[in-house]
């Protein structure tokens, strides 16, 4: 399994070679493959003259430019643009995350997990130089967020994450512009079923350079990709859970025969006997796209009335089976096993008793 690591950098000159070569050098002792892509997000400073040396050292680092507009979310989602790996972990530039803790959520992928989480409030997981005031406000939003969702996760703020490739599928589209990102992955993630595992983990203030991160700014950003995050939960009904996904990718692809005749339309069979109208209206909960008759009605030779059979269960059609008609053939798809029954319908004859009206 490969992994990409996806670092968003801007003006981190003192800092973004160390944490790549601790990175890359750990996952080479593990022995795991990988690609390391630094996006630069508008950096004044030397950033780019670092990364462009770096990738030339190293072959398996990338220096991508984030030729758009700036901003924690869109950097990192430039990076999710590009990775060629079957899973990707968003990694800090300040070198506040551990390279050994990323080994641990590649081995929680690799144990089958969708998503790897850390905590740096859990038994095993430590804060060094976190600002006091810092520290709070993260305390109360994440106790917030725990609350409001009710799980297990106590530190869905932080950004240090990984994930499968096909979650990040799952997860677009991805809307966050600023570090209000780092809430709307994991909890997009949760909320649409993907299995997870929360490991302990270090987190270190950085030694050089400003954090990005203003509160002033990203609380009202937070809470607004929070709130965007429940409602799915709340209204969306499961549209977007990867089961509903799942299942709707896994239904077979349409014949020929359907592809041509086109989208289905509800109709209803009428029955005649041999001496005229018999009886009322039977619905079978069948579809019918096209019919060659365009002004009569169907109906069946003899007073025969149609099956209700699926001849493809032979159990009773359900409203989900689809019939289909087209120059005196008729095709029955059946829902619950996807096989096919193909006859010749009797001729059309017109039933003057029923006649449609247009």
């Amino acid at each position: 399994m490969k992994l990409s690591v996806v670092i968003p950098a801007r003006n981190e000159a003192g800092s973004i070679q160390g944490t790549v070569e601790q990175f890359a050098g750990r996952l080479e002792a593990e022995r795991i493959e990988h690609e390391i892509l630094v996006v630069d997000d508008g950096s004044t400073d030397e950033t780019l003259d670092i990364l462009d040396e770096l990738s030339r050292r190293l072959p398996q680092v990338r220096a991508i430019v984030n030729r758009g507009r700036h901003g924690f979310g869109r950097a990192v989602r430039r990076g999710l643009e590009v990775f060629t790996g079957d899973a990707v972990a968003i990694v800090m530039a300040d070198a506040s995350d551990s390279p050994e803790d990323l080994v641990v959520y590649y081995r929680k992928l690799e144990e089958g997990y969708d998503c790897a989480f850390g905590s740096r409030f859990i038994k095993g997981g430590a804060v060094v130089d976190y600002p006091a005031h810092k520290l709070l406000i993260n305390r109360l939003a994440n106790h917030f967020v725990r609350l409001l969702f009710g799980i297990r996760l106590n530190d869905t703020t932080n950004a240090f994450k990984c994930y499968r490739r096909h979650v990040i599928e799952g997860l677009q589209p991805l809307i966050s512009e600023h570090f209000n990102l780092t809430v709307e992955m994991p909890l997009k993630a949760i909320v649409r079923g993907y299995t997870y595992a929360v490991t302990p983990i270090t987190w270190r203030n950085r030694k050089t350079g400003v954090s990005k991160l203003k509160i002033q700014e990203m609380g009202s950003r937070y809470l607004f990709i929070t709130l965007y995050a429940w409602l799915e939960k709340k209204l969306s009904r499961g549209d977007y859970h990867r089961a509903t996904v799942e299942a709707a990718d896994a239904e077979p692809a349409p014949t020929a025969a359907e592809a041509i005749q086109g989208p289905a339309m509800p109709e209803t069979f009428l029955v005649t006997g041999g001496a005229g109208f018999v009886g009322s209206t039977i619905a079978l909960g069948l579809k019918q796209a096209r019919r060659t008759c365009a002004s009569w009605r169907w109906t069946t030779c003899a007073g025969a009335a149609p099956s209700s059979t699926c001849p493809g269960c032979a159990r009773a059609a359900s409203s989900s089976c689809t019939e289909t008609s087209a120059n005196r053939m008729t095709s029955l798809r059946c829902a619950r096993t996807g096989s096919s029954s193909v006859r010749r319908r009797p001729r059309c004859k017109p039933d003057t008793t029923s006649r449609r009206t247009t």
